[in-house]
């Protein structure tokens, strides 16, 4: 097992896949605005749901495929990110999303229960937010 650089091309190229993925899951679902962890989010007025990938694990090769898992949080800000945050883990638990990782030769491995992941800007504001993490096993072919 070998964790990959998160500058490295093959990092930035699964995280836009799980991006994606989630935004096909969005539209089914919730139908918020996915975006990146690092993207900008201070001036969005709609529901958002910003996505981390904190670590892709190379498990091995056999024949030509590679094996990754990835580590993904995803965080809901906006109106009633408790009730999205549910909606979409369930989605993803009752296994309706599996088409979609699929198509992006993923599979769903485990999921968190979600969190409350408010914080306290001070002077009396608060950002709403919810998170919970799953994992994804990947299988890559070589080129």
């Amino acid at each position: 097992m070998k964790n990959i650089a998160a500058e490295s091309e093959l990092f930035k190229e699964i995280t836009l896949k799980i991006i994606m993925a989630m935004s096909d899951i969005s539209d089914q679902t919730t139908n918020d605005k996915v975006v990146d962890i690092f993207k900008s989010y201070s001036g969005a007025k709609d529901n958002l749901i910003r996505v981390r990938v904190s670590s892709i694990v190379f498990e091995g090769r056999k024949g030509q495929q590679s094996t990754y898992t990835c580590y993904v949080t995803l965080y809901l800000h906006g109106s009633e990110v408790n009730r999205r945050a549910d909606i979409l883990r369930n989605f993803l638990k009752v296994g309706a999303a599996t088409e979609i990782f699929q198509r992006n030769q993923m599979k769903l491995s485990d999921i968190t229960k979600h969190r409350d992941a408010s914080r306290n800007l001070g002077r009396g504001n608060v950002e709403d937010r919810s998170s919970f993490s799953f994992s994804l096993v990947m299988e890559k072919s070589q080129l």
